[in-house]
Parts: structure tokens; C-alpha cells; sequence
């Protein structure tokens, strides 16, 4: 309940509540509706979701009246047509190699392509697990782009250049503003918030 206060006190314009349970940040049903007492409308509610079934998804959209379903996994578009809120779907963010060290990052056409549906209505665009951190400038987006949030390593530091280079519709965060796994800090939290509402001109 703290953190999300303290999200919404500095601005955040959406909440994402984690249920993949691999995941350290990871929450029950049960947890999700203690913490949206603090809510109250004040911000948008996304449950992520990792190829969970697909019941599972709408039985936490009824039970917690999320806005938004935040898909991280191989989820199909017919899937995503199926969850009955608007879908952010995440789309990596591809490294490519040039003998040995990288060169660049892209996203794929036919990536984005494939999920331009009706029931999407941001993409989510973060570099693949396992690599090295993703250099923002170094990042290429295809023409012509749907309404896309960027994600992945973005920090206090780092994210007024990010909005600022890509001008994207959000900007989504969980350690690098957190003191530790799924525990938020209230300093970063805000330094976050003002460097991703002032980029410059």
C-alpha cells in the first residue's frame, strides 16, 4: 500500500500488480485488492500476466476491474483478443551482432506487425533477458510505430534522454526504482517521475 501511494503521490499514471509467480515482485488476488483500497480511481490498474491461462487472466480482470492486462510471454494475438480489457503487449527488443560486439537493437517489423489488434493498445517495447543492458542509443524503431511504452534498465538517470530521443506514449519501471525486489524507494520513485515528465527541450 505504500509503495503504491507513494507511486501515485509523484505522479504514476498506471499500477502494475504482478502476477507471474516466478517473478520476486510476484502478488496474490487476494494481496491486489488490499492495495487497491489505496487506489480508489486515482490511477490505472494493469495486471501483468506471463502465458498464464487465459481463465486466470479474466478471473483477475472481474475480481480486481483491472483497466489494462499487461502480456509479457509467447501470448498470440488471438489470445490477446480474448482478454476482456485492452492488452499492452510486450515486444522485445532485439540485439543484433556485428562480429562479436553489438552493434545495434531493433525491434522487428513482423513483431509489430503481428499484433496491430483492435484489443492492443500499447505495445511494450524491452530488450530481451539475459543480454547485456540495452543502449538506448543505439535502439532502432520501425515506421510508423502503434502507441508503444519503452521498458529495461531505465533509471532516474537515464530515462529524460530515453523520452526525449523516442518521445514514447509511457515509460514502465520496477528496479530502477526499487531498494531491493518488489520493495520501492520513495526517493527514486520521485527522482523517476520528474526526470520522465521533464525531458528537455
Amino acid at each position: 500500500m505504500e509503495d503504491a501511494s507513494a507511486a501515485i503521490d509523484n505522479g504514476a499514471d498506471l499500477l502494475g500488480f504482478i502476477f507471474v509467480p516466478t517473478s520476486p515482485r510476484a502478488i496474490l488476488l487476494t494481496q491486489a485488492e488490499n492495495i487497491l483500497r489505496v487506489v480508489q480511481g486515482k490511477a490505472r490498474v494493469v495486471g501483468v500476466f506471463m502465458d498464464s491461462p487465459l481463465a486466470d487472466v479474466v478471473k483477475a480482470c472481474d475480481q480486481l476491474h483491472l483497466d489494462l492486462v499487461q502480456l509479457h510471454g509467447s501470448e498470440s494475438p488471438d489470445y490477446c483478443d480474448a482478454v476482456p480489457v485492452p492488452v499492452i503487449k510486450r515486444v522485445k527488443i532485439k540485439c543484433k551482432f556485428s562480429n562479436g560486439p553489438f552493434t545495434f537493437y531493433d525491434v522487428a517489423l513482423s513483431d509489430v506487425a503481428a499484433y496491430r489488434k483492435a484489443n492492443i493498445q500499447y505495445l511494450l517495447l524491452e530488450p530481451g533477458k539475459g543480454k547485456p543492458p540495452c543502449d538506448w542509443e543505439k535502439v532502432r524503431l520501425p515506421p510508423d510505430m502503434p502507441p508503444y511504452f519503452l521498458a529495461g534498465g531505465l533509471t532516474p538517470a537515464n530515462v529524460t534522454s530515453v523520452v526525449d530521443r523516442f518521445w514514447p506514449d509511457g515509460v514502465d519501471v520496477a528496479s530502477g526504482v526499487e531498494e531491493s525486489p518488489g520493495v520501492k524507494s520513495v526517493e527514486k520513485l520521485r527522482a523517476f517521475c520528474k526526470a520522465a515528465t521533464s525531458p528537455p527541450t
